[in-house]
């Protein structure tokens, strides 16, 4: 009976941990993890892969990979621009020193883009997913009913508790809303965000009990300012509340690498300094390589709780690779050169100006005199 009790409280501890889901501190290389409507951020196809793994004890990491894949859908009229977009995720959270409880889950997100003003969209998503808890039999969990006076422990003995079976299947869906604003050459000015994750609020429980996933509240926004043609400062915050607050300040700083040869191999790449606080609980620092269509990024999270109960207990690293394809007409990459050289390219007035006076002289040559 003891062994049954102690049984029920690791489980009640283990529900509870995954009662509320984990965070990835570098969420936009897990993006729809955030929002549905991240599949039409930009004109670019992706592949993502994202690993993070929680130092909890010194003998058991939470680890966290993730997969994930976003097509964006672009309209072939004379008003280019991106219409929708769909994307796929799937993650994987487990306990790497004692894998006896797992959460493994699959989902996809549709998104619609709407553009209501010039380089400004409004963008509607929702996705739906699929999950599972599952809950190792042995040897990590063991109760009084599966030990015998002859054999000791067996393992093919029933536990003699009231569980409905040591694996839990159960669906989640998700609704968002985001409003981006681009500047000129199709790179992101503004953005800002809100989605409602679990908005079904599934039962996770594995015994006789109603144990519902709470909903999860996802809110981000950022600017981008330019200090030089090759350097952008970008401010970010985001928000989330499942059963606690967690606002994550961060700050990323872009160095565009733009060579005068474009055959140069760090043509069209950028290096991004990501460093991001969650107030009274974590800071982190993080480096990403940027190319045209390959980027790698390294992260590191820093407990810095004044208190024990925390889900960081000593720290935390996430690693990030991916390939990134832009798709249509505007080459988002392409357009950087002509970022870095725009006071060199001439107005659109004096264009006008010459295209119209060439046009005029060649109308000349036919006017024919008026008869008297």
């Amino acid at each position: 009976m003891k062994k049954a009790s102690l049984f029920f409280l690791f489980y009640g501890v283990l529900i509870s941990a995954f009662s509320q889901d984990s965070y990835y501190t570098q969420y936009q290389n897990s993006p729809l993890f955030i929002s549905p409507t991240y599949t039409v951020f930009d004109n670019k196809m992706k592949v993502y892969f994202h690993y993070r793994q929680q130092y909890q004890l010194p003998d058991v990491n939470f680890v966290s990979p993730s997969f994930t894949f976003i097509k964006p859908f672009m309209s072939q009229n004379k008003a280019f621009y991106r219409w929708g977009g769909i994307g796929l995720t799937a993650r994987s959270e487990k306990f790497s020193g004692n894998p006896a409880f797992s959460h493994n889950s699959i989902s996809i997100a549709y998104a619609h883009n709407i553009q209501i003003g010039y380089n400004l969209q409004l963008s509607f998503g929702t996705s739906l997913g699929y999950a599972n808890l599952r809950l190792g039999n042995t040897p990590a969990f063991s109760t009084g009913s599966q030990y015998s006076d002859n054999y000791g422990y067996n393992p093919s003995i029933y536990t003699g508790e009231p569980m409905i079976g040591f694996s839990k299947d159960f669906l989640t869906a998700a609704l968002g809303i985001h409003l981006l604003k681009e500047n000129q050459f199709k790179l992101p000015q503004y953005f800002v965000s809100l989605s409602v994750n679990h908005i079904n609020e599934p039962n996770i429980s594995l015994i006789n009990e109603n144990i519902k996933l709470p909903i999860r509240i996802n809110s981000s926004a950022f600017y981008t300012f330019k200090l030089k043609n090759n350097v952008d400062l970008v401010p970010e915050i985001f928000y989330s509340y499942q059963t606690r607050h967690l606002l994550n300040i961060g700050l990323k700083l872009t160095y565009i690498l733009v060579a005068e040869n474009p055959t140069n191999i760090w043509n069209n790449t950028f290096v991004n300094v990501i460093s991001r606080t969650a107030l009274l609980q974590y800071t982190g620092i993080g480096i990403e390589l940027n190319f045209p269509s390959f980027f790698m990024g390294s992260y590191y999270d820093f407990n810095i709780s004044p208190s024990s109960n925390t889900f960081l207990a000593s720290g935390a690293y996430e690693l990030a690779i991916g390939y990134r394809k832009s798709i249509g007409k505007r080459k988002q990459f392409k357009d950087i050169p002509e970022l870095m050289n725009a006071d060199k390219a001439p107005t659109q007035s004096k264009s006008k100006g010459r295209k119209s006076n060439r046009n005029f002289k060649q109308k000349e040559k036919f006017i024919k005199p008026k008869n008297d």
